[in-house]
């Protein structure tokens, strides 16, 4: 009896393996829009920390022809620069719909489907102030989120949650970045930023025909006093675009004032 019930689970799962392919065909909407711009504190010479509330809205990798992601993220992080080192982490909710195109996607269904969800995402590394208003950031940036909605449902399958223990619809998103910053005044600065996402699903196990597991991110960002404004663009590995656009506004943290020790005459 229990060698039938082990010969029955494999089986399941080997028929799982062949069937999940041709099951389902979309991705998350939110993967290509992954790595936004982390504003950082203009380092003056001593350590620098703020708070970012930030928003964007996002226009996403599509699948098929004829479809349509559109969407917008509202985050809030913490930044923290020093001479040689900076570190960035916060919290993100994001929402959207996706056209998609039922012809090619039967099982999915068509129309303007809604998605949301959230995360969590964090940026590491290094700075390097290679003249006095010059700063390279060297760093890697990761993010993990889940996703749901109508369009997440459709475009999920049931089967895959039993055997991934219900992780199908949390993604990861690894990027190593570049950051050139110009400083060239205390009150605001201009830079470019390089990122290459590589995106990873847990359904990516079963699928064979999704095509965003990298894209080429450029980022142009600047900063007046504490609002910063960016814009961004990437490049997928077949030849579609996306885009970004956001706004952050930074409360630096208060740093703690000496008080003098009061003179004791005896």
């Amino acid at each position: 009896m229990k060698t039938q019930s082990i010969s029955l689970f494999f089986s399941l799962l080997a028929a799982a393996i062949i069937v999940l392919p041709s099951c389902r065909t979309h991705g998350p909407a939110f993967s290509a829009n992954a790595d936004p711009y982390m504003a950082k504190p203009v380092y003056r010479g001593e350590n620098e920390g703020a708070f970012y509330l930030s928003g964007r809205i996002n226009q996403g990798y599509e699948y098929y022809e004829g479809e349509h992601n559109a969407g917008a993220e509202l985050s809030g992080h913490v930044s923290y620069m020093s001479q040689y080192f900076y570190a960035a982490g916060g919290l993100f909710g994001y929402w959207g719909k996706y056209d998609v195109n039922g012809a090619v996607s039967p099982v999915t269904g068509g129309g303007k489907q809604p998605f949301n969800g959230g995360g969590v995402r964090g940026e590491l590394g290094g700075r390097l102030p290679l003249e006095s208003n010059f700063d390279v950031l060297l760093g890697i940036n990761g993010e993990m989120f889940g996703e749901g909605g109508k369009y997440a449902e459709n475009s999920s399958d049931a089967l895959a949650d039993v055997f991934t223990l219900g992780l199908t619809r949390i993604h990861l998103n690894i990027a190593p970045v570049i950051d050139l910053r110009l400083v060239p005044s205390s009150k605001w600065d201009i830079g470019l930023r390089y990122s290459l996402d590589s995106y990873i699903s847990f359904i990516d196990l079963y699928e064979s025909d999704q095509n965003d597991s990298y894209l080429h991110r450029l980022t142009l960002h600047a900063t007046v006093d504490r609002v910063t404004a960016y814009g961004q663009i990437g490049f997928t590995p077949d030849d579609q675009r996306v885009f970004s656009l956001g706004l952050a506004y930074g409360i630096p943290f208060k740093k703690k004032e000496k008080v003098a020790k009061p003179i004791i005459v005896e």
